[in-house]
Protein backbone atom coordinates (compact mmCIF):
# COMPACT_ATOMS: atom_id res chain seq x y z
CA UNK A 1 0.00 0.00 0.00
CA UNK A 2 2.32 2.46 0.91
CA UNK A 3 4.77 1.14 -2.33
CA UNK A 4 2.03 1.58 -4.30
CA UNK A 5 1.02 5.16 -3.37
CA UNK A 6 4.99 6.60 -2.59
CA UNK A 7 5.23 5.60 -6.36
CA UNK A 8 2.36 7.41 -7.29
CA UNK A 9 3.62 10.91 -5.50
CA UNK A 10 6.77 10.64 -7.65
CA UNK A 11 5.50 9.69 -10.76
CA UNK A 12 3.45 12.65 -10.27
CA UNK A 13 6.55 14.58 -9.57
CA UNK A 14 8.33 13.60 -12.43
CA UNK A 15 5.51 14.05 -14.94
CA UNK A 16 5.31 17.89 -14.18
CA UNK A 17 5.96 19.75 -17.04
CA UNK A 18 9.07 22.71 -17.18
CA UNK A 19 6.94 25.29 -15.19
CA UNK A 20 4.02 23.85 -13.92
CA UNK A 21 3.72 23.73 -9.74
CA UNK A 22 6.25 22.01 -8.12
CA UNK A 23 5.84 18.88 -6.29
CA UNK A 24 4.36 18.53 -3.12
CA UNK A 25 6.43 19.76 0.08
CA UNK A 26 5.01 17.99 2.24
CA UNK A 27 7.14 14.95 0.18
CA UNK A 28 10.57 16.23 1.44
CA UNK A 29 9.63 17.12 4.89
CA UNK A 30 10.68 15.04 8.03
CA UNK A 31 8.03 14.48 10.63
CA UNK A 32 8.08 13.03 13.72
CA UNK A 33 5.70 12.65 16.71
CA UNK A 34 6.02 12.49 20.30
CA UNK A 35 4.10 12.35 23.84
CA UNK A 36 4.86 15.66 26.09
CA UNK A 37 7.42 13.78 27.86
CA UNK A 38 9.19 12.78 25.34
CA UNK A 39 8.88 15.74 22.86
CA UNK A 40 11.40 17.99 24.07
CA UNK A 41 13.91 15.63 23.63
CA UNK A 42 12.54 14.73 19.63
CA UNK A 43 12.69 19.14 19.68
CA UNK A 44 15.99 19.65 20.62
CA UNK A 45 17.07 17.50 18.26
CA UNK A 46 15.18 18.80 15.64
CA UNK A 47 16.77 22.05 16.49
CA UNK A 48 20.31 21.11 16.40
CA UNK A 49 19.92 20.00 13.19
CA UNK A 50 17.48 22.11 11.34
CA UNK A 51 20.49 24.72 10.77
CA UNK A 52 22.08 22.07 8.05
CA UNK A 53 22.90 22.55 4.86
CA UNK A 54 19.94 21.69 2.42
CA UNK A 55 18.13 20.68 5.00
CA UNK A 56 14.34 20.24 4.98
CA UNK A 57 11.25 20.82 6.94
CA UNK A 58 11.27 19.31 10.62
CA UNK A 59 7.81 18.74 11.44
CA UNK A 60 7.73 17.61 15.06
CA UNK A 61 4.33 17.21 16.81
CA UNK A 62 3.06 16.63 20.36
CA UNK A 63 0.54 13.60 20.42
CA UNK A 64 -0.78 11.15 22.81
CA UNK A 65 1.55 8.34 22.80
CA UNK A 66 -0.58 5.62 21.87
CA UNK A 67 -1.90 7.90 19.20
CA UNK A 68 1.67 8.34 18.08
CA UNK A 69 2.10 4.84 17.56
CA UNK A 70 -0.24 4.12 16.12
CA UNK A 71 -0.65 6.66 13.13
CA UNK A 72 3.07 5.28 12.26
CA UNK A 73 2.03 2.02 12.12
CA UNK A 74 -1.35 3.01 10.07
CA UNK A 75 -0.91 6.14 7.88
CA UNK A 76 1.44 5.29 4.70
CA UNK A 77 0.51 7.80 2.89
CA UNK A 78 3.64 9.65 1.90
CA UNK A 79 2.02 12.98 2.59
CA UNK A 80 1.21 12.18 5.66
CA UNK A 81 3.17 9.46 7.05
CA UNK A 82 5.35 9.85 10.66
CA UNK A 83 9.02 9.29 10.17
CA UNK A 84 9.95 8.93 13.50
CA UNK A 85 8.70 9.10 16.97
CA UNK A 86 9.61 9.03 20.63
CA UNK A 87 8.42 7.11 23.79
CA UNK A 88 9.07 6.47 27.07
CA UNK A 89 8.24 2.92 26.68
CA UNK A 90 9.20 0.07 24.23
CA UNK A 91 6.43 -0.43 21.30
CA UNK A 92 4.37 -3.20 22.51
CA UNK A 93 4.30 -6.98 20.88
CA UNK A 94 0.31 -5.75 19.78
CA UNK A 95 1.55 -2.86 18.57
CA UNK A 96 4.30 -3.96 16.44
CA UNK A 97 1.42 -6.84 14.91
CA UNK A 98 -0.13 -3.60 13.90
CA UNK A 99 2.30 -2.51 12.33
CA UNK A 100 2.70 -5.41 10.47
CA UNK A 101 -0.41 -5.55 9.57
CA UNK A 102 -0.50 -2.30 7.89
CA UNK A 103 2.40 -2.43 5.82
CA UNK A 104 4.91 -1.02 7.92
CA UNK A 105 7.90 -3.56 8.23
CA UNK A 106 10.54 -1.95 8.35
CA UNK A 107 11.99 0.01 11.19
CA UNK A 108 14.67 1.09 13.21
CA UNK A 109 14.64 0.83 17.15
CA UNK A 110 16.88 3.59 19.36
CA UNK A 111 17.52 2.98 22.57
CA UNK A 112 18.47 6.31 23.83
CA UNK A 113 19.16 6.32 27.52
CA UNK A 114 17.04 5.76 31.22
CA UNK A 115 14.58 7.59 33.23
CA UNK A 116 11.79 6.98 35.51
CA UNK A 117 9.00 7.62 37.36
CA UNK A 118 8.92 8.97 40.80
CA UNK A 119 6.40 9.01 43.29
CA UNK A 120 6.34 12.50 44.39
CA UNK A 121 4.95 14.88 47.25
CA UNK A 122 5.13 18.95 47.76
CA UNK A 123 8.45 19.21 49.72
CA UNK A 124 5.75 20.52 53.12
CA UNK A 125 4.53 16.94 53.16
CA UNK A 126 5.49 13.66 54.54
CA UNK A 127 7.50 11.01 52.06
CA UNK A 128 7.87 7.36 53.43
CA UNK A 129 9.48 4.45 52.49
CA UNK A 130 6.79 2.58 50.47
CA UNK A 131 6.79 -0.53 48.50
CA UNK A 132 5.04 -1.55 45.03
CA UNK A 133 3.21 -4.28 46.80
CA UNK A 134 1.91 -1.49 49.02
CA UNK A 135 1.39 1.10 46.62
CA UNK A 136 -1.15 -1.89 44.60
CA UNK A 137 -2.79 -2.06 48.20
CA UNK A 138 -3.48 1.46 48.19
CA UNK A 139 -4.66 2.16 44.42
CA UNK A 140 -6.17 -1.11 43.22
CA UNK A 141 -9.61 -1.16 43.21
CA UNK A 142 -9.89 -4.65 44.70
CA UNK A 143 -7.40 -6.00 46.82
CA UNK A 144 -6.86 -9.16 49.03
CA UNK A 145 -9.38 -9.40 51.98
CA UNK A 146 -10.07 -13.23 54.00
CA UNK A 147 -8.30 -14.95 51.31
CA UNK A 148 -10.39 -13.12 48.09
CA UNK A 149 -10.41 -9.70 46.38
CA UNK A 150 -12.60 -7.74 47.59
CA UNK A 151 -13.65 -3.55 47.47
CA UNK A 152 -10.25 -1.37 48.74
CA UNK A 153 -11.87 -0.05 51.78
CA UNK A 154 -7.92 1.58 52.77
CA UNK A 155 -8.32 5.17 53.46
CA UNK A 156 -5.08 6.27 54.98
CA UNK A 157 -1.45 5.44 54.18
CA UNK A 158 -1.79 4.23 57.97
CA UNK A 159 -4.16 1.22 56.86
CA UNK A 160 -1.88 0.15 54.54
CA UNK A 161 1.21 -0.11 56.94
CA UNK A 162 1.21 1.04 60.38
CA UNK A 163 4.50 2.33 60.24
CA UNK A 164 3.01 4.83 57.88
CA UNK A 165 1.76 8.60 58.99
CA UNK A 166 -2.17 9.08 59.35
CA UNK A 167 -1.71 10.66 55.66
CA UNK A 168 -5.40 10.21 53.40
CA UNK A 169 -5.02 8.40 50.13
CA UNK A 170 -5.07 10.56 47.20
CA UNK A 171 -3.00 9.39 44.46
CA UNK A 172 -2.62 11.60 40.93
CA UNK A 173 -1.42 9.05 38.17
CA UNK A 174 -0.99 9.29 34.57
CA UNK A 175 -3.81 9.47 32.40
CA UNK A 176 -4.20 6.25 29.92
CA UNK A 177 -3.19 7.86 26.72
CA UNK A 178 0.11 9.29 28.25
CA UNK A 179 3.38 7.42 27.86
CA UNK A 180 4.00 6.75 31.09
CA UNK A 181 1.05 4.82 31.86
CA UNK A 182 2.07 1.15 31.05
CA UNK A 183 5.09 2.25 32.76
CA UNK A 184 2.86 2.94 35.61
CA UNK A 185 0.41 -0.02 34.97
CA UNK A 186 3.83 -2.42 34.54
CA UNK A 187 6.20 -1.49 37.12
CA UNK A 188 3.67 -0.45 39.89
CA UNK A 189 0.51 -2.25 39.42
CA UNK A 190 1.47 -5.61 38.33
CA UNK A 191 4.66 -5.32 40.38
CA UNK A 192 3.13 -4.96 43.25
CA UNK A 193 0.61 -7.55 43.05
CA UNK A 194 2.98 -10.12 41.56
CA UNK A 195 2.37 -13.36 43.76
CA UNK A 196 -0.16 -12.38 45.37
CA UNK A 197 -1.95 -15.73 45.87
CA UNK A 198 -5.91 -14.01 45.12
CA UNK A 199 -4.41 -12.93 41.85
CA UNK A 200 -2.41 -15.79 40.90
CA UNK A 201 -5.59 -18.00 41.31
CA UNK A 202 -7.03 -16.20 38.15
CA UNK A 203 -6.63 -18.66 35.11
CA UNK A 204 -6.27 -16.28 32.06
CA UNK A 205 -3.80 -13.74 31.62
CA UNK A 206 -5.89 -10.64 30.64
CA UNK A 207 -8.19 -10.84 33.89
CA UNK A 208 -4.95 -11.06 35.66
CA UNK A 209 -3.76 -8.17 34.61
CA UNK A 210 -6.68 -6.40 34.52
CA UNK A 211 -7.51 -6.94 38.45
CA UNK A 212 -3.93 -5.76 38.65
CA UNK A 213 -4.19 -2.56 37.40
CA UNK A 214 -7.68 -1.34 37.71
CA UNK A 215 -7.46 2.12 39.54
CA UNK A 216 -10.09 2.40 42.94
CA UNK A 217 -13.03 4.44 41.78
CA UNK A 218 -14.21 6.45 44.75
CA UNK A 219 -11.91 9.33 44.32
CA UNK A 220 -8.88 8.44 45.80
CA UNK A 221 -7.05 7.98 43.25
CA UNK A 222 -7.39 10.12 39.95
CA UNK A 223 -6.21 10.36 36.53
CA UNK A 224 -4.50 13.51 35.21
CA UNK A 225 -1.12 14.62 33.43
CA UNK A 226 1.55 14.87 36.14
CA UNK A 227 3.04 17.46 34.06
CA UNK A 228 -0.24 20.02 34.13
CA UNK A 229 -0.25 23.27 36.40
CA UNK A 230 -3.17 21.90 37.80
CA UNK A 231 -1.32 18.68 38.95
CA UNK A 232 1.80 20.71 40.13
CA UNK A 233 -0.68 22.95 42.16
CA UNK A 234 -2.23 19.83 44.39
CA UNK A 235 0.69 18.03 44.81
CA UNK A 236 2.80 20.81 46.08
CA UNK A 237 0.26 22.28 48.10
CA UNK A 238 0.66 21.53 51.95
CA UNK A 239 -2.85 21.65 52.38
CA UNK A 240 -3.54 18.64 50.52
CA UNK A 241 -2.46 15.02 50.86
CA UNK A 242 -1.96 14.72 47.45
CA UNK A 243 1.07 12.50 45.94
CA UNK A 244 1.74 11.79 42.42
CA UNK A 245 3.45 9.96 39.65
CA UNK A 246 5.39 12.48 37.69
CA UNK A 247 8.40 11.74 34.96
CA UNK A 248 12.15 12.49 36.55
CA UNK A 249 12.06 15.94 34.01
CA UNK A 250 8.89 16.95 36.16
CA UNK A 251 11.06 16.18 39.29
CA UNK A 252 14.31 17.87 38.19
CA UNK A 253 12.65 21.16 37.13
CA UNK A 254 10.27 21.50 40.25
CA UNK A 255 12.77 20.11 42.76
CA UNK A 256 11.97 23.34 45.00
CA UNK A 257 8.45 22.28 45.22
CA UNK A 258 8.61 18.48 45.16
CA UNK A 259 10.61 15.79 46.59
CA UNK A 260 10.11 11.82 45.57
CA UNK A 261 9.36 8.90 47.73
CA UNK A 262 12.18 5.73 48.12
CA UNK A 263 10.04 2.53 46.07
CA UNK A 264 11.46 -0.23 47.93
CA UNK A 265 14.24 1.47 49.92
CA UNK A 266 15.65 2.91 46.81
CA UNK A 267 15.71 6.80 45.44
CA UNK A 268 15.36 8.08 42.09
CA UNK A 269 19.09 9.50 41.51
CA UNK A 270 21.50 9.47 38.34
CA UNK A 271 22.95 6.72 39.70
CA UNK A 272 20.10 4.25 40.87
CA UNK A 273 18.41 5.03 37.75
CA UNK A 274 21.68 3.92 35.53
CA UNK A 275 22.30 0.43 37.47
CA UNK A 276 18.78 0.12 37.14
CA UNK A 277 18.28 -0.21 41.03
CA UNK A 278 15.57 2.11 41.01
CA UNK A 279 12.59 -0.08 40.45
CA UNK A 280 10.64 2.58 38.46
CA UNK A 281 13.50 3.04 35.93
CA UNK A 282 12.23 3.13 31.97
CA UNK A 283 13.90 3.40 28.86
CA UNK A 284 14.02 5.97 26.07
CA UNK A 285 13.09 4.73 22.80
CA UNK A 286 12.99 6.23 19.05
CA UNK A 287 11.36 4.45 16.00
CA UNK A 288 12.23 5.28 12.48
CA UNK A 289 10.98 3.91 9.33
CA UNK A 290 13.89 2.60 7.49
CA UNK A 291 12.49 3.10 4.01
CA UNK A 292 12.59 6.83 4.69
CA UNK A 293 15.60 6.91 5.18
CA UNK A 294 16.82 6.94 2.14
CA UNK A 295 14.74 9.44 0.75
CA UNK A 296 14.58 11.87 3.14
CA UNK A 297 18.39 13.25 4.35
CA UNK A 298 17.02 15.22 7.12
CA UNK A 299 15.80 11.79 8.64
CA UNK A 300 19.51 10.55 8.46
CA UNK A 301 20.86 13.46 9.96
CA UNK A 302 18.38 13.47 13.04
CA UNK A 303 19.30 10.28 13.64
CA UNK A 304 22.60 10.49 13.77
CA UNK A 305 21.52 13.68 16.32
CA UNK A 306 19.33 11.28 18.54
CA UNK A 307 22.65 9.34 18.97
CA UNK A 308 25.22 11.98 19.29
CA UNK A 309 27.27 11.77 22.34
CA UNK A 310 26.62 15.67 22.70
CA UNK A 311 22.76 14.50 22.92
CA UNK A 312 22.64 11.69 24.95
CA UNK A 313 25.97 11.54 26.20
CA UNK A 314 27.00 12.09 30.19
CA UNK A 315 27.43 15.88 29.48
CA UNK A 316 24.69 15.80 26.82
CA UNK A 317 21.78 18.09 26.32
CA UNK A 318 19.47 15.91 27.35
CA UNK A 319 20.75 15.13 30.55
CA UNK A 320 18.86 18.75 31.30
CA UNK A 321 15.42 16.83 30.14
CA UNK A 322 15.89 13.52 32.84
CA UNK A 323 17.84 11.28 30.62
CA UNK A 324 20.27 8.99 32.66
CA UNK A 325 22.63 8.44 29.59
CA UNK A 326 23.61 4.66 28.88
CA UNK A 327 27.30 2.99 29.87
CA UNK A 328 29.43 4.14 27.14
CA UNK A 329 29.29 0.85 25.24
CA UNK A 330 25.73 0.70 25.37
CA UNK A 331 25.49 4.27 23.51
CA UNK A 332 28.30 3.05 20.95
CA UNK A 333 25.65 0.23 20.45
CA UNK A 334 22.81 2.70 19.37
CA UNK A 335 24.74 4.75 17.24
CA UNK A 336 26.01 1.07 15.00
CA UNK A 337 22.31 0.80 15.52
CA UNK A 338 21.34 4.07 14.02
CA UNK A 339 24.34 4.32 11.38
CA UNK A 340 23.25 0.35 9.64
CA UNK A 341 20.03 0.95 9.76
CA UNK A 342 19.20 -2.41 11.83
CA UNK A 343 15.96 -4.00 11.51
CA UNK A 344 14.20 -4.23 14.64
CA UNK A 345 11.36 -7.30 15.18
CA UNK A 346 9.40 -7.99 18.30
Amino acid sequence: MRIAALAAALTLAAALPVGAQSPDPRLSEVRGRSGINALPLLQAAADNVSHLPGMRKLNIQRMPTQDTVKRFCEVTDPLEETHVFMTLRRMKVDEFKNCLLHGTRDMVELRLGRSAIALVNGVDGPVFDVTTRELYHGIAAQVPVHGKLDKNASASWKDINKKFPEWPISVIVPIPASGLRPVFDGLVMQEGCRGVPEIDAIFMSAPRVLACTTLRPDGKVVEMPGHTPEAMQHIADPKTPVIGFVSMRILQENGNLLHAFPINGVKPTVETIQNESYPLTLSIYAYVKRDAVSRLPGLRALMTELTSERAIGPSGYMVSHGITPLSEEGRREVRRDAHNLRKFSR
